[in-house]
């Protein structure tokens, strides 16, 4: 008995090694853009004010915070809060939203031309929160802006298919000077530029994390001179086409490696001398104590009943199916 009992423990750790490894996925299901869907709060027409004929890959859609569900969120593979204020949704579609993104979605958040000072927006329901410094509309052109991360995003190299020219922005337009910088936020933001704006106050500007599968996107700037044909806003524009064209940031590795350690635990509720025709149930606890950036691991449990069958009855079977076979033989 005591045999059969260590056979049944390797085979749920078995078993508890192949959930894992069906459960958890090494490559990340975001990429490029294509179906967009554009939530917003500004003067009720968002489509329109991102110039979508600017992003001739991408297809635009207007959807309102009402008609957020799952069933229509599978239908697109990118969301747009623009000038969207969180603090209208309720837990119901913010776990909608969470839930999309950790399957694979793309949420790319702008919110500056809305937020007044001294009413931050709440985005504490994120994965990973943060609170901003809010300049309000002051159309300044001011502050510094720095790119820190060379990626698809954003590049300081004039060469790079990804350059954004950061010194126009800041003399040349309110995107800076306005900017909602972050001021306290959650590790596992990944910090692309940081920025300062006319009240001084320095952080993160344009940020991004991985979130199960998925990808966030938060952009400080001020999006003012994306429109009115101003030339300095077209940096802004290409800011917004390489968020939605981006398909790899330096995170996403393509495999779990080797080094990544499984503590893998099996507890069970089986009295000393446990006996037969009584369920004895097992708690198997997989996870990964490695904190891998960029990779979300999460803890499996897994609870299973196993009845173990008295020895005679399975001999009892085993004869009674011997018997049947050597009938059906003579026939």
């Amino acid at each position: 008995m005591k045999k059969a009992f260590s056979g049944i423990l390797l085979i749920l750790l078995l078993i508890s090694m192949l959930a894992l490894a069906f459960n958890v996925q090494s490559v990340r299901a975001w990429g490029k853009s294509h179906d967009v869907a554009v939530i917003d709060d500004y003067y009720g027409s968002a489509v329109g004010y991102l110039y979508p004929s600017d992003y001739s890959d991408q297809m635009f859609s207007a959807l309102s915070a009402s008609q957020l569900s799952a069933e229509t969120l599978a239908n697109y593979d990118t969301v747009i809060l623009f000038m969207f204020d969180p603090n209208g949704l309720t837990a119901a579609p913010k776990a909608v939203i969470d839930d999309w993104v950790y399957k694979g979605g793309k949420l790319i958040i702008w919110d500056s031309d809305q937020v007044s000072p001294g009413s931050p927006w709440d985005y504490t329901w994120l994965p990973y929160p943060f609170t901003t410094s809010i300049p309000g509309q002051t159309g300044a052109t001011a502050g510094h802006l720095e790119i820190i991360e060379e990626n698809q995003l954003s590049s300081s190299d004039p060469s790079s298919l990804y350059y954004i020219d950061t010194s126009i922005l800041t003399s040349q337009t309110d995107a800076v000077g306005d900017a909602n910088v972050l001021v306290a936020y959650s590790p596992g933001w990944h910090i692309a530029m940081m920025a300062t704006n006319v009240l001084g106050e320095t952080g993160p500007a344009h940020v991004y994390a991985g979130h199960g599968l998925g990808l966030i996107i938060y952009s400080a700037l001020d999006w003012d001179y994306a429109g009115y044909n101003y030339a300095s806003g077209t940096w802004l524009k290409k800011m917004l086409k390489q968020e939605l064209e981006c398909s790899y940031l330096p995170f996403g590795v393509s495999t779990v490696p080797e080094e990544v350690g499984l503590d893998v635990r099996i507890t069970s509720n089986a009295p000393e001398g446990y006996y037969a025709d009584k369920p004895v149930q097992f708690e198997v606890v997989v996870k990964n104590p490695t904190d891998l950036t960029g990779i979300n691991l999460i803890a499996r449990s897994v609870r299973l009943t196993v009845i173990f069958a008295p020895a005679r009855a399975l001999e009892a079977k085993d004869a009674e199916n011997e018997r049947m076979r050597k009938e059906t033989k003579k026939r």
